[in-house]
């Protein structure tokens, strides 16, 4: 379940928005469809994604997962990150993404998020969390996109 959605972008590099889909009371299932067009043509794309364990303050507690990658490279090698391969495979299946770069100029993707979809790992505990993911491009790591997603990891029988 996720409680808070921040994502900020680069209008120099690309227009995003994002639209909530709430399931009636299931807040646990409610989705989420970003929709984002390239402004120019993206060459050099750098992916960072961090998973945090909240305390119950707020407070970050443990980061139990970071990755720093190319995504140009990983388009070409999904498999050289079984990890971050795991949740490509699952929006490749259900949204409208890139698979190569450049990604060009006036390319819409749209990542549909359905929160009881995802697949989790098993090592990831039930418990708040704070995921980041942002898109950065060039040797200077201008930010094109900047997502924080907060929430909750709870087993739904």
């Amino acid at each position: 379940m996720v409680s808070k959605l921040e994502l900020q972008h680069n209008d120099n590099f690309l227009n995003t928005t994002v639209t909530t889909m709430i399931d009636g009371e299931k807040t646990f299932n409610n989705s989420y469809v970003i929709e984002m067009i390239s402004v120019r043509d993206l060459k050099e794309i750098r992916c960072f994604v961090t998973y945090s364990v909240l305390a119950l303050n707020g407070n970050i507690q443990n980061k139990l997962f970071s990755r720093s990658f190319d995504l140009c490279q990983f388009f070409r090698r999904p498999n050289m990150d079984r990890l971050m391969k795991l949740f490509y495979d699952y929006l490749m299946a259900t949204s409208t993404m890139p698979s190569v770069c450049p990604v060009p100029k006036g390319f819409r993707a749209q990542l549909n998020v359905v929160l009881t979809k995802i697949p989790i790992p098993g090592f990831f505990p039930e418990s708040d969390f704070l995921v980041d993911v942002n898109l950065y491009t060039g040797l200077r790591q201008v930010p094109m996109l900047e997502s924080r997603w907060i929430g909750r990891i709870q087993k739904i029988n």
